[in-house]
């Protein structure tokens, strides 16, 4: 029997304001191409915060505030066992239009309505309502 591990992943929920309507940024995973947020596993050299914010450029070409406001966290049960993703909000500060991942991913802003709308019944819809109670 193989033993069973448990990884750390972090994320990045990125939002904006527009005309008081909050907006929050999603992207597409590569292989299933459903709306995501920037995540990845954490680096050793960096703080689970700052590691969301290494994806959420990487991935999405953003810049966000400095302000760690953990808003939650789901699990993704994998082969080897399971990965805790641990989820940031922060406001954006900058998008590029140069990034790493540019040509892998799609990514949107949606109104709030509309991102729960796409990610209904998942874990991911539940860390946009909680967003919303923080903003």
């Amino acid at each position: 029997m193989r033993p069973s591990f448990k990884l750390y992943q972090s994320g990045l929920l990125a939002y904006k304001k527009e005309n008081g309507i909050i907006q929050f940024l999603l992207i597409t995973s590569r292989k299933s191409k459903k709306w995501i947020i920037p995540k990845g596993y954490i680096d050793s050299a960096l703080t689970p915060f700052e590691s969301a914010q290494k994806e959420a450029y990487e991935e999405a070409g953003i810049i966000c505030k400095n302000n760690e406001k953990m808003i939650g966290e789901w699990w993704i049960q994998k082969k080897y066992g399971k990965n805790v993703v641990v989820v940031y909000c922060a406001e954006i500060v900058k998008e590029l239009d140069q990034y790493p991942e540019r040509n892998e991913r799609v990514k949107k802003w949606f109104s709030s309505e509309e991102a729960l709308k796409e990610t209904q019944g998942s874990e991911l819809s539940v860390i946009l309502k909680k967003a919303l109670t923080v903003i």
